[in-house]
């Protein structure tokens, strides 16, 4: 399966068929050409924290995705902190 990232899509959630586009909304269900969103991980109407956090197919290897959804610079400023603490104590692939 293929889910949509898109905030305003009326059904997120594509048919394994589903390649290049949502067949809701249009748009990409393949994001920067490589990661395909399988699953939503937090909830929809909810976003954790700042943003909302999916799993992705990378070529085999399954990856996290946030979304950050506020533009507020204390928003994007904490949401880098939290990638740099990220980057410090995991090993990326």
């Amino acid at each position: 399966m293929s889910y949509c990232i898109n905030p305003s899509c009326p059904k997120p959630e594509n048919v394994a068929g589903a390649t290049l586009f949502c067949a809701a909304c249009g748009s990409d269900l393949l994001l920067e050409s490589c990661y395909r969103v399988t699953q939503l991980l937090s909830d929809r109407n909810k976003p954790s924290g700042f943003g909302t956090i999916y799993e992705v197919n990378d070529g085999g290897k399954l990856k996290i995705l946030k979304v950050l959804h506020n533009n507020h610079p204390k928003a994007i400023e904490l949401f880098q902190q939290e990638a740099e603490v990220l980057k410090s104590c995991c090993r990326f692939n």
